[in-house]
């Protein structure tokens, strides 16, 4: 190497230039070094623009490449993959033309000036968000434009649909909340870790008087009574002390000093450090339930009272019955005895004073009567069907709105004898609490008719049972799916002290089971806690009969045709029940369970009815007509049950069910269910299938 030249960090240095030969060979050395300075910065030059294009090619943000013609046309140049993947087109059929053309939405903005500016002169520009859409592309764009080198300029943009739809929805959630927040009836608010408000919503104005910024800054305890302020400052304490929701009742003075019951729910306020800074939450105003609940305490004393008036009418009802009896061996021996004396006998006026006492004793025994409110029945002959359909108007007004009141009649009906009045009061008596029984909750109850051989083992294990002689006797029955009974409930349902605000019975029981025990009847009661309750009154059936519409029909020869397809598990069921659809001229096809059914339904779809049970094996009756349906069953079905229809009807809820007959049922009961089925099942049939 010449003298005065130097390689340092691959870089050729002239240390000196000399004269002469020397001289020459430096300055050639040092052409070379500059052309491989050149070369190297060359090199690093397409380096760094391989790496940047690989960085374009895998970069998430969607970029686009444009050049700025002489002429002032700003040309797509192309565009990185990410680019194809969030518009959804292939930008490589854009190359070689204008920003309009290749995206003609883009003409009527200032984008197009925007990118030659930027490829013009250097500066960058970027948007927040831009509209677009055409046939191809459709979307919301966050871009970024820059200078790629003198006329040519790269455009970055992001998708941000999705975010933009997301913030609209958060805001509009933010709107709903505020909104809610703001009308709501409940007191929202929120507390520092010294228990000051710092928030309440607009509804706390309206129970307490003050306005919310009288509240604001100052203590929950500032106003409650000193009682409560001091109970209340425990447990927000314990509250502080951890993530805990708290209910509590307490009592606070609204503006005027009257005071208002609250009950709170509350729950601790966390920063992002974990630690408490506050609580929050909502209270409501129990006010008027207190009052009622005192007002209902007061009601309880005066039904306390009245079952203890009543319970004394009964009891001088029935010492007066006793005395009447006892007063008829009296006055009749006495009467006879006169007869037998002549009037000289000195035990006439003795006998004499005996007849006038014994009749005021009767007068009495009438007065005890008269008090408890017992008086002879009138004895006539009724329609059972009748008196229910006639009460149907005060039943509806006396019960709870959110109770539905369901009517089942039975095709055929023994008259009774009795006194209609008596027997409406029970029917009223019975619904009634069955309402009560509801709670305030949406219910069904369900008054039946219907008539039933009772042997003595059946009756005996009703009230009044033991005075009863076996027999056929008509029975209405009321159910209703409330909170139901524990035994010992039932035990003291029909007794005259007894009252229970859980189950909302006790008042006019006792009464309707006097009425029932003065036809000769009797009562059971089947309930269980959560599972409703049902209450059964017999009445000796009388020898006429009381026909609905439907028995008229049915003793009038109507006959069917066609096949019946009969789903039972019970061998037993399905024989006696084929032999009785083979009596109104109809062929049954039977099945065993849902499996069978769907078979069966397979080979004969030409059925006119299907009977169907509810439980069975393998497939229940539920999924078997869900299957059918499916498979195009429009013909009516019946169900068939032990169960009753209340419990039953819920779970057949859009299929088009067009009756229920309850197990066990006669003839008479099978043809008016399928004569009905059939007149008004196929357009129910025709509308069935859940949706």
């Amino acid at each position: 190497m010449p003298e005065g030249c130097a390689i340092e960090d691959d870089s050729l240095t002239i240390e000196r230039e000399g004269s002469g030969e020397g001289g020459d060979e430096l300055r050639r050395l040092r052409a070379e070094l500059e052309e491989i300075r050149s070369r190297r910065q060359a090199e690093r030059t397409l380096d760094e623009q391989a790496h940047f294009a690989l960085v374009i090619e895998h970069l998430p943000l969607g970029v686009h490449l444009y050049t700025l013609e002489p002429d002032g046309r700003l040309v797509f140049n192309g565009a990185n993959p990410a680019a194809d993947r969030i518009l959804g087109v292939k930008n490589a059929a854009f190359v070689g033309k204008s920003i309009e053309e290749a995206f003609p939405p883009l003409a009527g903005t200032e984008i197009p000036d925007r990118y030659r500016q930027v490829a013009r002169d250097g500066v960058p520009w970027s948007t927040e968000q831009v509209d677009y859409e055409d046939d191809r592309i459709a979307g919301a764009f966050e871009v970024r434009a820059f200078q790629m080198g003198p006329g040519r300029m790269a455009a970055a943009f992001a998708d941000i649909t999705q975010r933009k739809r997301a913030e609209a929805e958060l805001q509009e959630s933010r709107a709903l909340y505020q909104d809610l927040v703001q009308t709501a009836q409940d007191l929202i608010w929120q507390c520092d870790a010294e228990g000051r408000y710092t928030y309440l919503n607009p509804a706390w104005e309206d129970v307490f008087g003050y306005a919310v910024t009288e509240m604001l800054g100052r203590r929950f305890s500032d106003f409650q009574t000193p009682e409560y302020a001091q109970r209340d400052q425990r447990a927000f304490a314990r509250l502080i002390e951890g993530n805990l929701v708290r209910r509590y009742e307490t009592e606070h003075r609204r503006k005027d000093g009257s005071p208002v019951h609250l009950v709170f729910n509350a729950k601790s306020v966390r920063d992002d450090r974990g630690r408490v800074v506050g609580t929050r939450g909502t209270a409501f105003d129990i006010s008027d339930l207190r009052r009622a609940e005192e007002e209902r305490g007061r009601l309880e004393q005066k039904m306390l009272q009245a079952q203890k008036l009543e319970s004394l009418g009964v009891l001088a009802g029935g010492i007066a019955h006793d005395v009447n009896n006892i007063l008829v061996s009296v006055l009749g021996n006495a009467d006879l005895a006169l007869e037998c004396l002549g009037p000289e006998s000195p035990a006439v006026a003795y006998l004499g004073q005996i007849e006038h006492a014994a009749r005021r004793a009767a007068d009495l025994a009438k007065q005890m009567l008269a008090y408890s409110g017992k008086g002879r029945f009138l004895i006539e002959t009724i329609d059972l069907n009748r008196v229910v359909h006639e009460t149907t108007h005060m039943l509806k007004v006396s019960i709870s709105k959110k109770a539905l009141l369901r009517l089942n009649y039975s095709a055929t009906l023994p008259a009774i004898k009795g006194d209609a009045t008596q027997v409406r009061q029970v029917l009223m008596n019975l619904v009634i609490n069955a309402s009560e029984a509801l709670g305030g909750e949406s219910g069904t109850i369900a008054v039946s008719t219907g008539v039933e051989e009772c042997g003595e083992k059946d009756l005996a294990e009703m009230l009044a049972g033991d005075s009863l002689k076996p027999g056929r006797y008509v029975v209405l029955e009321v159910a209703d799916s409330g909170c139901g009974m524990n035994r010992e409930t039932q035990a003291r349902l029909f007794d005259p002290f007894f009252t229970t605000k859980f189950t909302g019975r006790g008042l006019g029981m006792a009464a309707a089971l006097g009425i029932v025990r003065g036809h000769s009847g009797a009562i059971s009661v089947a309930s269980e806690l959560g599972r409703g309750t049902t209450i059964k009154v017999l009445f000796p059936a009388a020898t006429s009969v009381m026909t609905a519409g439907e028995a008229r029909a049915v003793q009038g020869g109507w006959r069917g045709h066609g096949k019946v397809l009969l789903v039972d598990d019970e061998e037993g069921v399905r024989a006696v029940a084929s032999s009785m659809l083979a009596a109104m001229g109809f062929t049954a096809v039977t099945a065993a369970d849902g499996y069978e059914a769907l078979r069966c339904f397979a080979e004969h779809g030409d059925v006119r009815l299907v009977i169907l049970d509810l439980t069975m094996p393998r497939i229940d009756g539920e999924q078997a007509l869900c299957e059918m349906r499916k498979a195009g069953l429009t013909a009516p079905v019946l169900i068939s049950s032990g169960y009753t229809d209340l419990e039953v009807g819920p779970r057949f809820s859009g299929y088009g069910i067009s009756g229920f007959v309850q197990k066990p049922y006669d003839l008479a009961t099978l043809m008016s269910q399928v004569r009905q089925a059939l007149e008004t099942g196929n357009a129910t049939a025709g509308r069935s299938g859940r949706q």
